[in-house]
């Protein structure tokens, strides 16, 4: 079956920002910076927010969220939570492109605190064959985002490749919390996907500049694009489907032609519900079809 429409309806406003996740009834959307605000999705209310540990030296930019199935301690209520790099330091000597971020989320009531427990970083991200297909920095998004399969266990980072114009996809076991090894500069535990950690490999069309992105019965949901500010746009916003099992592409939906016209940021399902937001705010609940 393929994908090119799908009907939504206006759920409730959240604050500006990038992509998020949802877990026991709290939204937790994410900003460029680290900082996150957190939603009681039931009472449809504002309940707290925080700001992710040592953003000063791991500034997330959240284009890709999600809470993993391991926990730090089994006494935890969350999860471990994941949110990539992306370009923050675009500018920097080392660009950090495919650097994945694992936190252990903690709470006294409504007040949140995290630590920083793990960092997995794609460790193939000059090979021109893999995921770099541009020589001196030329690809236009080249950190990638995740996003984990919690039924298989596996995690899949994709890429778009400029030169062929195409969005790659890669399959990897989820790395376990005692995977890697403490960076001496940071004293965090790293792990490197390497080349030979492949489980699969697949192609789909061209990304529209990856935005948000969620797993959801075996599908892979990618937002992307930015507003349209004109009646022609380069890059509008656009959801495409992937089917991490058959690694086949099921869905490309142009959703300004639907009347999403502003930058896709969140999206995530929860109890049978797929959640959308754009980057203004405006969530929704999207139903495929």
């Amino acid at each position: 079956m393929k994908y090119t429409s799908l009907k939504y309806q206006k759920y409730m406003e959240i604050s500006k920002g990038q992509d998020g996740a949802i877990y026991n009834g709290l939204l937790f959307r994410f900003d460029s910076a680290g900082h996150c605000y957190v939603y009681d999705l039931a009472k449809k209310e504002l309940v707290s927010e925080f700001t992710l540990d040592r953003v000063e030296d791991f500034s997330p930019h959240s284009n890709a969220v999600f809470f993993g199935t391991e926990k730090y301690d089994e006494q935890d209520e969350f999860p471990l939570l994941y949110t990539n790099l992306y370009n923050n330091y675009v500018k920097m000597e080392d660009r950090r492109e495919g650097v994945l971020c694992a936190y252990r989320i903690m709470r006294d009531g409504l007040a949140f605190s995290t630590r920083l427990v793990q960092i997995i970083r794609i460790g193939f991200v000059e090979e021109l064959d893999l995921w770099k297909s541009l020589e001196n920095n030329g690809d236009v998004r080249p950190y990638g985002n995740f996003i984990l399969n919690p039924e298989t266990g596996k995690l899949y980072a994709f890429v778009m490749r400029d030169k062929e114009q195409i969005t790659r996809y890669f399959e990897f076991d989820m790395p376990t919390l005692s995977a890697g090894e403490p960076c001496p500069a940071c004293g965090i535990p790293v792990v490197w996907l390497k080349r030979e950690m492949i489980t699969a490999q697949f192609d789909g069309s061209y990304s529209h500049c990856i935005q948000g992105a969620c797993l959801y019965d075996g599908l892979l949901f990618s937002v992307e694009g930015f507003t349209v500010k004109d009646s022609d746009p380069k890059r509008p916003p656009r959801m495409q489907i992937m089917n991490v099992q058959t690694r086949k592409q099921i869905g490309d939906i142009p959703l300004h032609r639907l009347g999403l016209l502003n930058e896709p940021e969140f999206i995530y399902p929860y109890e049978g519900t797929l959640y959308y937001a754009d980057c203004y705010g405006q969530l929704y609940t999207v139903y495929l079809g």
